[in-house]
């Protein structure tokens, strides 16, 4: 019996902590459950162009943001549902300017190409506003935390385990100075912690490098390797008379010719790497563009080129008597191809004639040392023009191409001009 009231006076005693526990329980799971918004957080995603910088707040049923740069430009924002932060099968908030005016909108990622962004079937964002002009841009716009296929969870779990690095959503994001979002110039991913029961959350920048800079990497590389220093190997095979000294046991002028054209291959490999990794970063498809085509084709053709270079049959038959033709007709072309061979009358298959394989690969030679001209004149140009796209006004880079081309075309004139009187003096 004594047990017994013992037992009921301890009960009596804990009661009120019980209850003032669930008190408590209850008033949180309140606040949580309303359409109160936790504290702003900020996250800088870049610093290229002037920075981007992204504000956002959250409850148990929306959550807000606030996007900005201090340039003239349209702004997007994406959830990415599968958490890889690609853009293809997400759904983005695009603010932009129009015809219409100013619009804030979702579209269906669909492509990587301008037609693969189209506009949603149910437009559900909330107190959507975008202002840009030439003192900047911001897009304002409140989201459904459920909003169709799209299910944001409210609230990121806590996790206590030390080794995980990204505890949150995903969202990506993108920044493009054409009116017709045609391509964007920033572009990267964040992830976004949700606390609407706390103080707020917390961003953490995942991919920040935007596409514009790689593809800047793989211009400079592409234009140094067949811009310069394959001209430059053309060159060498022209100027042999004046490079007919032994150097490294060869002739100057084979070593630089053989020397340049190979280094211009490992560039032309690192170009083409540089540009197939950043497609890979960004989940864009491959060669799918005229310049990405023509690119591939010329690096095929270049390295046949090498090869065709380090298999050159020899300049004429050997006969019994002594060779009496130079080392410095080692095989190597003149300009884009052919190679000027002076024939003793003792080497001739026929008096006066080369070999036929010897004339076959000349002429393969030449052929393909001016379709290589022409492809990287044509690259150049439209390598320029699509790095225009992403970046806007690449006015110095215009001016410099055209000298060059200006110069590279002279080169190219003057050249076939000597390669066809080569060939009427045979």
């Amino acid at each position: 019996m004594k047990i017994l009231q013992h037992l009921l006076l301890f009960l009596s005693f804990i009661h009120p902590i019980l209850s003032h526990g669930g008190e408590d329980h209850s008033s949180s799971s309140s606040y949580c459950n309303s359409t109160e918004y936790s504290p702003w957080a900020s996250v800088h995603l870049t610093g290229a162009n002037g920075g981007v910088s992204l504000s956002y707040r959250s409850s148990m049923t929306h959550i807000q943001f606030s996007m900005s740069t201090p340039i003239n430009a349209w702004l997007g924002l994406g959830y990415s549902k599968d958490g890889t932060g690609m853009m293809v099968g997400s759904v983005g908030m695009i603010g932009r300017n129009d015809q219409g005016g100013s619009s804030v909108q979702k579209y269906d990622l669909t492509s990587l190409e301008p037609t693969g962004t189209v506009l949603h079937a149910e437009q559900t964002l909330l107190n959507a506003t975008f202002v840009s002009d030439e003192t900047g841009s911001v897009m304002n716009v409140t989201k459904l935390l459920t909003d169709g296929e799209e299910v944001i969870p409210p609230q990121t779990p806590k996790v206590n385990d030390e080794e995980t690095k990204i505890n949150g959503v995903k969202f990506i994001w993108a920044v493009g100075f054409d009116p017709y979002v045609i391509g964007h110039q920033l572009s990267g991913s964040v992830i976004l912690t949700l606390d609407p029961c706390g103080d707020g959350g917390s961003a953490q920048v995942t991919t920040a490098t935007p596409y514009s800079k790689a593809m800047k990497v793989h211009g400079i590389i592409a234009t140094v390797a067949f811009g310069a220093l394959a001209p430059l190997a053309m060159l060498a095979s022209t100027l042999r008379s004046f490079l007919d000294f032994t150097f490294m046991g060869q002739k100057a002028w084979i070593v630089l010719h053989g020397g340049l054209n190979f280094l211009s291959l490992i560039l032309g490999a690192a170009a083409l790497g540089v540009a197939i990794k950043a497609k890979n970063d960004q989940d864009y498809s491959h060669f799918a563009h005229p310049h990405e085509k023509a690119g591939l084709i010329l690096f095929l053709i270049f390295t046949l080129q090498v090869i065709n270079g380090a298999l050159r049959p020899k300049p004429v038959q050997k006969s019994k008597s002594k060779s009496s033709i130079d080392s410095s007709s080692d095989g190597f072309t003149d300009g884009s191809g052919l190679e000027v061979v002076e024939y003793s009358s003792d080497e001739m298959d026929v008096p006066g004639k080369p070999t036929k394989w010897r004339v076959v690969w000349e002429r393969m030679h030449k052929v393909t040392g001016l379709t290589i001209v022409a492809l990287t004149l044509y690259l150049l140009n439209s390598g320029l023009g699509s790095y225009q796209a992403l970046v806007g006004k690449v006015q110095i880079w215009n001016t410099l191409y055209w000298v060059w081309f200006g110069v590279f075309l002279a080169f190219g004139v003057v050249l076939l001009a000597r390669l066809v009187l080569q060939e009427k003096t045979r």
